[in-house]
């Protein structure tokens, strides 16, 4: 398994599974794994809405607020993620 530690997400790349493993967001822990159609839908649904404050939720657990700017960092860390899934 590849590490993967950005500013928002921390996980691992688990390519037998083309998943992604989230230890942690906004450094708190969790332990959700995300499909590469996940990764996509979360991606889509942070460029919709660029530029503004957001709640994400990873399988349905503690909401996470982002503000803008994390907004844009997390779609920078789930396009490389996304890539390395491809």
């Amino acid at each position: 398994m590849s590490v993967f530690n950005g500013n928002i997400f921390e996980g691992e790349f688990a390519h037998d599974l083309d998943s992604f493993y989230v230890k942690s967001v906004k450094s708190v822990e969790t332990g959700s794994n995300l499909s590469e159609d996940q990764v996509e839908e979360l991606l889509n649904y942070l460029v919709q809405h660029q530029g503004q404050s957001t709640a994400i939720t990873i399988n349905d657990q503690m909401p996470m607020m982002l503000e803008a700017e994390e907004v844009q960092c997390l779609i920078g860390e789930l396009r490389f993620i996304k890539s390395h899934l491809d």
